[in-house]
């Protein structure tokens, strides 16, 4: 998809007033896909002080995650800002608890900040992701499916207990319109609830089988080898189990 965005009224520092990140606007590989799913789960856009017109992407992450999407973000474009002064650093949140290590990275990019905005990237908790999908390629929409997981998605799992779960959660208002599709074009079993407690609310998307988790992890992984390992070796570990499991059925001939 091509798109032009008009530049002639837009005033900005000249840092800011670069070309656009075509890569991340028209969407030709998997690491851009990727990269726009983690977006639309963890990034946010920030509007300069002086102009709405102007803004930067921004992505606050656990240092040891930043480390495995690295390559990623920079294949998309080399002018992502790291700072690394807090990537190093314990950081508290506002309820007092110590956090993890995190990475701070941002682009100021206006052009690619309008784009986004556009995408409803601004608005995300609560508008349909359906805008940004449909400027993807079918074959590579998997990729910003298992960004968005690595960015909000959760797997667990208990053999002893038999639970099996696949979440992702959200704003209580969040749209999750694509995700049901996607999930019930796959025949995924799911549930949406949304949940108003004393820490705050917000909505959840469950898959609660082992088949559905496995069915996701077979959509999601297809392709290249990319994304935040732990989630990855969480579902590995659940597919390797059941293999073996169905192996041991198969010989004791039950």
């Amino acid at each position: 998809m091509n798109v032009e965005l008009k530049t002639k009224k837009i005033k900005v520092k000249r840092c800011w007033y670069n070309p656009p990140v075509d890569s991340l606007i028209n969407v030709k590989t998997a690491e851009a896909s990727y990269l726009l799913g983690f977006l639309w789960a963890d990034g946010y856009l920030r509007p300069s002080y002086k102009s709405e017109t102007s803004g930067m992407i921004g992505l606050e992450i656990i240092t040891k995650d930043f480390l495995d999407i690295e390559n990623i973000l920079l294949d998309v474009s080399n002018l992502w800002k790291i700072n690394k002064n807090l990537s190093m650093t314990k950081t508290i949140g506002k309820d007092g608890v110590n956090r993890k290590p995190q990475a701070i990275v941002h682009l100021c990019n206006s052009l690619t900040y309008l784009y986004l905005k556009e995408m409803n990237y601004k608005n995300k908790k609560i508008l349909s992701c359906d805008k940004i999908l449909n400027t993807i390629p079918v074959e590579l929409q998997h990729y910003w499916w298992r960004g968005f997981f690595d960015g909000d998605g959760c797997i667990y799992f208990n053999h002893k207990q038999r639970t099996y779960q696949a979440t992702i959660s959200g704003h209580y208002e969040q749209n999750w319109d694509c995700y049901d599709k996607l999930l019930t074009d796959l025949e995924i079993n799911h549930s949406l609830r949304r949940v108003v407690g004393k820490r705050g609310n917000y909505s959840q998307m469950r898959i609660c089988s082992k088949s559905g988790c496995l069915k996701l992890m077979s959509y999601l992984y297809q392709g290249q080898e990319m994304g935040l390992k732990r989630k990855y070796i969480k579902f590995k570990t659940l597919y390797d189990y059941s293999i073996n499991k169905d192996r041991i059925l198969k010989d004791n001939g039950t």
